[in-house]
């Protein structure tokens, strides 16, 4: 529902697309007619490709046959991209030239090449693909989501395109948000969707994307459908969980160790310490306990230490536990 907001619709059931008749919208028309010619498009292909498999399940030699259909095949592309290209030059205002435009691949140039022929630069073409990647949208015009390619566009980005690196994460939001911020629905639905995607991510370390963008876009007020009970339960979350980012410095454990003397996480001066919450009646840790003992016996040397925290309050048990299984070696403590 474009311009013209009055038009008759008529069809028959036999063939919804193919009877399809609009009076009173040029669009609409257009619109039509693509969809026939893609489906003329698609008849094609098909045909040529059950022509291939004929001649190569026939008996004798159809190479040249097979190239002919192949050489059919190719040459519907361009002619596609053709046609796709006439409708965006002349209708490149309405939400049909928009969605056609939205749906071309990026043309990338050649990689850069010194005088000898050599690439220069082997990232060249995904960095430019990578950069150029949203050029086709109308940020400006909410219609857009109104389509399917939106949403598939920027999914496809989130979850293909760009290394699933946090870091990397938290950069290409800020930018593809900052593109949807000419619209207020479009700033809406990209915000909501790179936000929900990663909060429900099985990735780890995803919820640095997470404290990344309620800080800057919730917490700060920016998200202004967002209610108050949903902000509260966001900021008590960044409260809990912004400390223990992957990367950041672990908060300091003051304990006890079995002599009674205290000694906190910040006093190990090791290359790499492995911080160990366990309990002698824990079944998976009876498992990995001992795994992870052989590993620290072998790495020691190498700079590991560990510090092992006994999570519960029968101190007998534990001191008598790891007596038995000789597991004095290293930082044993508890709360």
């Amino acid at each position: 529902i474009d311009d013209d907001q009055e038009f008759t619709v008529e069809t028959d059931t036999v063939d919804m697309v193919k009877n399809l008749k609009f009076e009173g919208s040029e669009i609409n028309q257009k619109f039509l007619d693509y969809q026939l010619y893609m489906m003329s498009m698609n008849d094609k292909a098909t045909k040529y490709r059950e022509e291939i498999k004929k001649l190569q399940d026939a008996e004798g030699d159809h190479t040249a046959e097979i190239e002919e259909y192949k050489n059919k095949m190719k040459e519907l592309n361009p002619e596609v991209q053709a046609y796709w290209d006439n409708i965006i030059k002349n209708y490149s205002e309405t939400l049909l030239g928009k969605l056609i435009k939205m749906m071309k691949d990026i043309d990338i140039p050649e990689p850069p090449k010194d005088e000898n022929g050599n690439i220069t630069d082997s990232l060249f073409q995904y960095k430019y693909y990578k950069a150029h990647y949203f050029d086709n949208i109308d940020f400006t015009d909410s219609a857009v989501l109104r389509t399917p390619i939106f949403h598939q566009k920027l999914e496809n980005y989130f979850t293909r395109v760009i290394i699933q690196n946090p870091d990397t994460i938290n950069k290409e939001a800020d930018i593809v948000i900052a593109l949807a911020d000419t619209n207020e629905e479009f700033f809406q639905y990209t915000l909501q969707y790179i936000f929900n995607h990663f909060t429900q991510s099985n990735i780890m370390g995803m919820d640095k994307v997470f404290v990344h963008l309620s800080e800057n876009y919730y917490l700060n007020g920016r998200a202004h459908w967002a209610d108050t009970a949903f902000l509260r339960k966001i900021g008590e979350r960044v409260v809990k969980i912004k400390p223990n980012l992957i990367g950041q410095k672990a908060v300091d454990l003051k304990m006890v160790k079995t002599d009674g003397s205290w000694t906190s996480l910040y006093n190990v001066k090791a290359k790499y310490t492995i911080l160990y919450f366990w309990d002698p009646d824990c079944g998976h840790c009876k498992k990995v306990t001992p795994k992870l003992h052989e590993l620290y016996e072998k790495f020691f040397d190498k700079g590991v230490e560990v510090f092992a925290v006994f999570t519960q309050v029968d101190k007998e048990k534990w001191e008598k536990y790891i007596n038995e299984n000789a597991y004095t070696d290293w930082i044993n403590v508890y709360d």
